[in-house]
């Protein structure tokens, strides 16, 4: 008899150790705060060049450091890549904030299409593909398979450039303006010296 009340006691013991074990673990992880994402960070801007110059160079184009074109008045952009009438702007977070106020395209923060944007008078053949750098961002650790690396960014910027030069040779962008000499790369917004290109036919950069 003392002995099954001895064994009924030792279970009853063990089955409230256990749920206390129980409630224990539900408490912590109750309480576990919810991981954050991982950090992002776009490209930098001079492995973006590096990358649109490259790319262009596929296609036979020679790239030089763009100039500027007016978008609205009081306002440029600065194209960093300069291809005859077609040019590539890499927009860093704060040049994207204060183009979206006369861009309005620009206010969103991530597109499913290119955007490319013509210039005015004297630029209004010119074709700009306007990249953002959020657009190309991505994750500072990597660990999981939700993260975004540094090459997925690399190449998706890698692809739209690549599918800017086939639509603007399809649409045919680069003569779309016989009049104007086949070499001129987009004017500056900025004073120039008489009969000579706004952005000098300096190397973009290479990889």
């Amino acid at each position: 008899m003392t002995s099954g009340i001895q064994g009924a006691a030792r279970r009853l013991v063990t089955s409230l150790v256990a749920l206390t074990a129980t409630a224990s673990l539900a408490a912590a992880c109750a309480k576990a705060p919810a991981k954050a994402p991982p950090p992002k960070r776009p490209l930098s801007e001079h492995r973006a060049l590096q990358l649109i110059s490259k790319t262009v160079r596929e296609f036979d184009k020679s790239p030089v450091k763009g100039g500027y074109i007016e978008v609205a008045r009081g306002k440029n952009l600065k194209v960093d890549i300069g291809l005859g009438k077609l040019g590539v702007a890499y927009l860093t977070p704060a040049e994207r904030r204060e183009l979206a106020e006369v861009l309005p395209a620009l206010k969103a923060r991530r597109r499913t299409s290119l955007f490319i944007h013509s210039g005015r008078g004297n630029d209004l053949y010119v074709k700009v593909l306007v990249l953002t750098a959020e657009d190309y961002a991505f994750d500072e650790y990597r660990g999981t398979d939700r993260t975004v690396s540094s090459i997925a960014a690399e190449n998706r910027l890698t692809r739209d450039v690549r599918d800017f030069v086939v639509q603007a040779r399809a649409r045919g962008w680069e003569i779309a303006n016989p009049t104007a000499p086949a070499s001129a790369a987009p004017a500056s917004a900025k004073p120039a010296k008489a009969n000579q290109p706004a952005n000098a036919s300096q190397p973009a950069t290479q990889q």
